[in-house]
């Protein structure tokens, strides 16, 4: 994301997570659960390395499409850290060792809470995505999630609840929340009737606003690389509230996103910030993808397979492909 707006570094221990089947000590009255923890103890540190979670453009996509479940979340927290402290709770992680049956206390993320996350976050991009959709007129899923309720008074969003993210859909159920009552006539009189994307941008807006205040995202004047000036900055507290930053920023523009085609990751294509043709998120991606590309060349060239075929298959020209081969 833009420098010169946008300032968050985030810090992954070098030693990655771990899950811990135990239940909060600060909040006794809650069930047990898996919790995701470094194991160290408060008051003692581990190595870290840090890491700029807002240079990865569609980073709130990826999280998005995170699968729910111990091994996938566990993969992206050694990469991408701890979601933050807003979520956390104080765990045991250690046997005391100076008192006997007596436990050392943690840092802990229930799976619970990353599923729920997921879920928020994934609900809100596939509504951002019917959005886009719907503005370039294109098929959206907006019918299915905006309805307008004459006799109610009411347009209502259709979504699924909140829960554990099973791989059926037909197991979801279904929920319905207000999002604008025609009594509500400042609103309303923005809203032709059966206007599908006035009220999804609404409840977009609510919900967005909503995660940013409870991650703590801030405005702050901080003072530039130079040192020569202080500027005004966005700044999450968190991970969790750097992915909420990332998905307002990319409802505010309409903002388009790519899956880089060397490590899919997504990156956003918005003709003021790179290319609209740009097909990897770096250079050293798009390096890696020649070098495979190369590769190929030369396996197909060993099998028998023919020059013409083979520019054909990898999408260049014949010139190109025998100065690869020499």
């Amino acid at each position: 994301m833009q420098s010169d707006v946008f300032h968050f570094v985030w810090r992954v221990p070098k030693d990655g997570f771990q899950w811990i089947e135990t239940e909060p000590v600060d909040l006794p009255t809650e069930r047990k659960d898996w919790f995701l923890s470094d194991g160290v103890p408060i008051g003692h540190s581990s190595l870290m390395r840090a890491f700029h979670p807002l240079s990865e453009t569609g980073l709130f996509r990826t999280f998005a499409e995170l699968e729910a479940r111990q091994k996938t979340i566990l993969e992206f927290a050694n990469r991408y850290g701890r979601l933050g402290a807003t979520i956390a709770n104080s765990i045991r992680v250690a046997p005391h060792p100076a008192k006997p049956g007596a436990s050392l206390l943690g840092s802990g993320e229930s799976l619970s809470k990353w599923e729920h996350e997921i879920w928020e976050v994934r609900e809100s991009v596939a509504l951002l995505d019917g959005v886009q959709s719907a503005i370039q007129g294109a098929d959206s899923v907006l019918s299915e999630q905006i309805k307008w309720e004459a006799e109610r008074g009411t347009v209502q969003y259709t979504g699924p609840t909140r829960g554990r993210l099973p791989n059926d859909p037909k197991q979801r159920e279904v929920r319905n929340c207000e999002i604008i009552a025609f009594s509500d006539s400042e609103l309303h009189r923005h809203c032709q009737p059966g206007d599908l994307i006035v009220p999804a941008r609404y409840y977009l807006q609510k919900r967005v606003n909503r995660k940013l205040i409870e991650h703590g995202v801030t405005a702050r004047l901080l003072w530039d690389e130079r040192w020569q000036g202080l500027g005004l900055y966005l700044v999450p507290s968190n991970l969790i509230g750097a992915i909420w930053l990332q998905i307002a920023r990319a409802i505010d523009g309409n903002r388009e996103y790519r899956r880089c085609l060397d490590c899919r990751k997504w990156f956003e294509v918005t003709p003021h910030v790179t290319r609209a043709d740009r097909k990897f998120c770096s250079g050293s991606c798009k390096a890696s993808a020649h070098r495979k590309k190369i590769g190929d060349a030369k396996i197909m060239h060993a099998r028998g397979v023919s020059a013409k075929e083979i520019a054909a298959a990898l999408e260049t020209d014949v010139k190109t492909l025998k100065g690869w081969l020499k």
